[in-house]
């Protein structure tokens, strides 16, 4: 029996519908104009999305670069046999995230615009993908997807802007785009639970004390 859903066909309406939704967001060819990035700025530093613009809220993590070793490198080139060939000596950084997603980044002829290779890569057959990456003023990095236009502002975890200064560091990004939120709604979202946990544990220490005195 065929399946009543193509899946093929979801995937490609879910793209179009996604493409539609950011059509007026800011492009990776406005994003990378007149900029040359260093990518050795990134490495070594624990950087936490404090700002996205995506039409799905997800957890914010943790991301970390590095130079890649050339071992790692290898693995990927001798076990991945991807369409269209990656120009592995074009390899510019490695990316790890604190939900176990990592990536190789690998240089394209735009500086800051890079083919990514994924971790996933090894159990799917992923799409073709390139981010543009910008460091901006005064200590922020922009991930940005460049067919879907969806992505994340980064700041070092030690340094990130506070509430107070929120407004102020997502205005130097001079990013357009919808579905905007930024890492505050993370920690509402979980000090609601916290709050729904107190009084659970309240209302559990009432029921005990009730029964003790019924007892």
């Amino acid at each position: 029996m065929a399946p009543l859903v193509d899946n093929s066909t979801v995937v490609e309406n879910l793209s179009e519908i996604y493409k539609k939704r950011f059509q007026n967001s800011t492009s990776c060819e406005e994003l990378l104009a007149n900029y040359t990035f260093d990518p050795l700025v990134l490495i070594d530093v624990d950087w936490k999305t404090f700002y996205f613009w995506n039409a799905a809220k997800e957890p914010l993590h943790m991301f970390r670069f590095s130079v890649p070793y050339p071992v790692l490198v290898d693995r990927f080139r001798t076990e991945l046999n991807l369409t269209p060939p990656v120009d592995w000596n074009r390899t510019a950084l490695f990316m790890e995230t604190s939900n176990d997603f990592s990536a190789l980044f690998i240089s394209t002829n735009t500086s800051g615009r890079f083919r990514i290779v994924t971790n996933l890569d090894f159990y799917h057959d992923l799409p073709y993908t390139e981010m543009a990456i910008k460091l901006v003023k005064p200590f922020y990095v922009i991930l940005l997807q460049c067919e879907f236009r969806f992505g994340y502002a980064l700041a070092p975890f030690d340094d990130m802007p506070d509430e107070k200064h929120i407004d102020d560091a997502i205005s130097v990004l001079g990013i357009k785009s919808e579905f905007n939120e930024t890492y505050l709604y993370e920690e509402q979202f979980y000090s609601q639970f916290s709050m729904l946990d107190d009084h659970k544990n309240e209302d559990e220490y009432e029921d005990e004390e009730y029964l003790d005195d019924e007892l």
